[in-house]
């Protein structure tokens, strides 16, 4: 198995996003936007695409369908990566989380959650790999 491909053991930072539906959205999309200026930083180009969850399938492929077509998994894959693996992704829950645990905002509504996460075993290979590939083009 390749170093920061897929792994059972991983090493990732999670951003949790708690509070009214659209800071939520707003602070999420700002920070997928931001996360995507760093990857071109390390010229790590790609795009943000909606994605699914692997254990909704095989069983639930309703559920990932629907995860899918309401882009609340979105993933930030590599131009050209065959595998489409992603090294960073934004979940959004929506008010799911607020009904469930009972959480509300002072005005008594559900809260909105959201997280964003980026996979830093994968950050680093692809880094790199990148350098790697650089420098041996330029030897």
């Amino acid at each position: 198995m390749d170093a920061g491909r897929r792994q059972i053991e991983f090493e990732m930072r999670e951003i949790v996003l708690l509070g009214a539906a659209d800071w939520v959205r707003g602070t999420a999309q700002a920070g997928s936007e931001r996360l995507g200026m760093i990857a071109r930083e390390f010229a790590l180009a790609g795009q943000w695409r909606a994605a699914e969850d692997p254990f909704f399938l095989p069983r639930a492929q309703g559920q990932a369908l629907m995860q899918r077509l309401k882009e609340t998994k979105l993933e930030y894959c590599l131009e050209g990566d065959a595998e489409e693996l992603a090294l960073a992704s934004v979940n959004f829950h929506g008010d799911f989380f607020g009904k469930r645990f009972d959480i509300r905002d002072a005005d008594g509504n559900f809260i909105h959650t959201a997280c964003i996460a980026a996979g830093i075993d994968r950050w680093a290979s692809c880094i790199q790999r990148h350098r790697k590939e650089a420098t041996s083009c330029h030897s």
